[in-house]
């Protein structure tokens, strides 16, 4: 299975460089390829906005699967999203992901 490069630059809504952290969590899945996804839960720092990781895309997964992400930023503000990763990368924005639903 090929992974899905995340690759972002993250802003606060003052427009600078955002900084914390994301952590992001799933269930096992068995990928649209037939592998075996273990459920995990990664810690990723998002330092000068940047963040780069490599997720398994659950774009066609038994059972249906999606991550859910939580930021965790340093001016104290935190929210959560939900993502569906495609089979395609590297994935450049959070336009690119299919969000299923976002709230604070």
């Amino acid at each position: 299975m090929e992974l899905t490069r995340i690759l972002d630059t993250l802003k606060d809504a003052d427009r600078t460089l955002a900084n914390g952290r994301m952590v992001v969590s799933c269930s096992a899945f068995i990928a649209a390829d037939g592998t075996a996804v273990a459920a995990s839960k990664i810690t990723t720092q998002i330092v000068n906005g940047a963040i780069s990781f490599y997720l398994a895309p659950t774009e066609g997964s038994n059972p249906a699967t999606t991550y859910t992400v939580e930021y965790f930023l340093a001016n104290g503000r935190s929210y959560k999203e939900i993502w569906n990763v495609p089979a395609a990368g590297p994935m450049r924005g959070p336009g690119e992901f299919l969000r299923l639903q976002r709230w604070a």
